[in-house]
Parts: C-alpha cells; structure tokens; sequence
C-alpha cells in the first residue's frame, strides 16, 4: 500500500528511553521531528553500510536523525530485573474455541513457550516459573476484540488486534538522547497507517474512492479467473487514481527530492568560495 492521502496521520511520541515504537494502528515514519527540530530517517542497514557511521553510541548529532530498528513484539523493553506474570485481557466478551494464545519468552534459565486454550475467559495471566525478562514473540488466532497486554503495575506492553495474528510494533533508535537522562525527548511524525482487517459483519468500511473501490473488485475477479492482464491492467487503474488523489490534495504543494551524496546521514562539504 502507498502513502495515499487517507493513510497518512500526525503523532506525538516520547522518545526519552533513547527509542520508541509506533502505536499498534501505525506502520511506519514517512517523516519526523525530533524536540521540534527535523530529522532524517535512517533505514534498518543504515549502521552497517560501508560508508556509514557505524555503531552509533548515544548522545550524537542531530544529523543522524532516528533509525529503523524493525519489528519487535512489544511497546517498551521489560524491566532488568523482569516481570513474575503478565495478564491478557480481552475489551469485551468471551473467547470461544477458536481463540488461542501463543507466547514465546525468555527466563533466565531459557527460552519458553506458553500456548493456551481460552474458551470462556475474558482474561488469562502468565505466570512463568521465573521472572520473564524478555518476549520473543505473540502469536494469536481469531479474537473477537483487542486484547490488552499488560502488567501488575497496568504498564501495557502490547495490544493484540483482531485479524492480525502476530503482535509487532516499528521501533525506532533516538541515538540523540543520553543515557539515563532526565530531560523531556518527544518526536513529532507523520506516519503511515497500518492496514486493517474487516473480521466482523459489524466492521464498518469508509469507501473515500468509488472508482478505486470498482476497479479493485474488477481486478480481483480477473485475477479469480487466470486473468492476469486484466488484473493488471485494473491495479494499474487503482495506482493511477490514487495517484490523482493524493495530488490534488496536495494543492500546490510539491515535495522536493534531497540528495546525499556524501553518504547517508553526512552532510555537504561546506563552499570554498
């Protein structure tokens, strides 16, 4: 999906811990503002190329702007010393027989698996044998409603999302933050929204295109019936309106290409004259 005009938000984000996640309906950054102040955003390679920074150790410029650091299946890191039980708790109603939850963690004496029936419940907990000091993943099935992942002290960690069936989050490095520092850090972006799955009758859809909407159902059929041309030639419809879309809501407003030709993130040799 591209960065059409009904997928794009504004957010506000703490970034104070020197990194953050994107919210459970957010994909990814198109572009940010660190304490007010733009910054680029680095791709997940950006501290291995060749003509890279390298590993970057905190605090450092500006100039760095935030990094990628790809999906992971929690909000925030667990605490050092780890957690006795998380609970799963479900916004409203009951799990049925299709409904499971599969969590893989860490202890300290090794990796863990956790797979659970929950017929009848609203809530489960788990309590590993000793303190759970990371989540490697979360894996679910069905799910009537979000189901709320969270601790003793209400600190949530993760929300699942019906129709989704892995929790997982963008994370972003803030190497311009210090460690344990006390200062207020915040990052201001405009993002993209994740997609959503229709997975009840009751789900209501928004329909911001008509001509958008026909081709996408024209192109499915062909592509039901071996009709790839066809198909092809439909998406081309749907990329070409919404194309026209986002143009002409961007009035006269142009984006402007940057180029880096010193390498990512390395600023121009200032003139000699």
């Amino acid at each position: 999906m591209g960065n059409w005009r009904a997928l794009q938000d504004e957010i506000d984000i703490d970034a104070s811990n020197g990194y953050f996640c994107l919210p459970e309906d957010y994909e990814s950054i198109i572009m940010a503002r660190l304490n007010d102040i733009p910054v680029d955003i680095q791709s997940i390679h950006y501290e291995y190329q060749k003509k890279g920074p390298g590993y970057i150790d905190a605090p450092v410029s500006f100039i760095y702007g935030l990094i990628d650091e790809g999906f992971v299946p929690t909000l925030s890191d667990l605490p050092i010393e780890g957690l006795d039980a998380i609970t799963f708790t479900l916004v409203s109603g009951t799990w049925d027989a299709s409904d499971s939850i599969r969590v893989d963690y860490i202890t300290d004496t090794g990796k863990v698996v956790w797979n659970v029936s929950l017929t009848g419940l609203s809530t489960i907990t788990l309590t590993p044998a000793s303190p759970l000091v990371a989540i490697k993943s979360i894996q679910y099935t069905s799910m009537p409603d979000r189901v709320v992942v969270s601790d003793a002290d209400d600190i949530i960690y993760a929300v699942l999302i019906p129709g989704s069936n892995v929790s997982e989050y963008r994370r972003y490095k803030v190497p311009q933050v210090p460690p344990e520092t006390t200062d207020e850090w915040s990052v201001s972006a405009l993002v993209k929204k994740k997609f959503q799955e229709i997975t009840a009758n009751t789900d209501v859809v928004h329909i911001d295109n008509i001509t958008v909407l026909k081709h996408s159902f024209l192109a499915i059929t062909a592509e039901d019936n071996a009709d790839l041309d066809r198909a092809n030639f439909h998406w081309s419809q749907v990329n070409k309106q919404l194309e026209l879309e986002l143009s002409q809501s961007r009035g006269g407003a142009k984006g402007r290409p940057q180029f880096e030709i010193w390498g990512a993130g390395i600023p121009g040799l200032p003139s000699r004259y």
